[in-house]
């Protein structure tokens, strides 16, 4: 991976130009390896002022937009790359972005079942959340970890169903929410509480070209009320897990 001088964030090896913000890319620079989420380190960035008093590493919307971005390489060629994710506010402004951090061989060889770590890093460069996917076979599972590398929860699918069930816990494994992808409705999940809805995931239509020739998905993620920024980043974090279940590399129905 090479860092980009201007923004600090990283960026392919192959690539000229950076991703983010079109710096030039010094050919000659050494690459710097991926940084794996255990043990996460928080990016050096330029000082930036920060509006007002919120706080940058928590999650203040009751909406978010996570938009996955499209990899050119991977539209032409069968070669799968790490998925990069801009998430944004309701007005479509970005407020964080995300990077998978991966092997080559398993995304060839395990494509939506392939172990990895989500890292989530605000405008700032630092360190907001990440999750950490190990492989499963039967049972896929994430645990979801705060800016300071410490476990807050785990979404975990549920072994067999007629519905798509997801079971949200916190970290000592009591079940807080469920998350239901309705059978006739396979595009939303809902997030359940004592039987009720109370909070959506779900995947906008993203139009006709994207849909056919990528696999970058735009999900729509509405928290429910008074939902905890913890609770917010474990709602992220499974938004994570049903892209990669379900709508990664055309495997819509595998589980």
């Amino acid at each position: 991976m090479i860092t980009c001088p201007n923004c600090g964030r990283e960026n392919n090896d192959s690539e000229m130009m950076c991703y983010y913000c079109g710096e030039d890319l010094d050919s000659e620079s050494p690459p710097q390896k991926a940084k794996k989420s255990k043990g996460f380190q928080k990016r050096k960035t330029q000082p930036t002022k920060r509006a007002g008093n919120v706080n940058p590493l928590a999650i203040n919307e009751d909406f978010l937009i996570i938009e996955q971005q499209v990899e050119w390489l991977e539209t032409f060629t069968e070669y799968e790359t790490e998925n990069r994710y801009a998430i944004l506010n309701q007005y479509g402004d970005e407020l964080f972005f995300a990077e998978e951090r991966s092997s080559f061989w398993a995304r060839m060889f395990l494509p939506s079942q392939r172990p990895l770590d989500i890292e989530v890093f605000n405008n700032y460069g630092e360190l907001v959340m990440a999750i950490e996917k190990p492989f499963r076979f039967f049972v896929p599972d994430i645990t979801v970890y705060n800016e300071n590398d410490q476990p807050i929860g785990i979404v975990k699918k549920k072994f067999w169903s007629l519905r798509r069930t997801f079971f949200v816990l916190d970290i000592n494994g009591n079940e807080i929410y469920k998350i239901v992808g309705p059978i006739f409705h396979p595009w939303t999940f809902k997030i359940m509480k004592d039987g009720k809805e109370i909070g959506k995931i779900s995947k906008k239509w993203s139009g006709m070209g994207k849909e056919m020739f990528t696999d970058a998905d735009t999900f729509n993620v509405e928290f429910p009320h008074g939902a905890t920024d913890e609770e917010k980043k474990i709602f992220v974090g499974a938004t994570f897990l049903i892209d990669y279940l379900y709508f990664e590399n055309n495997t819509k129905g595998r589980y």
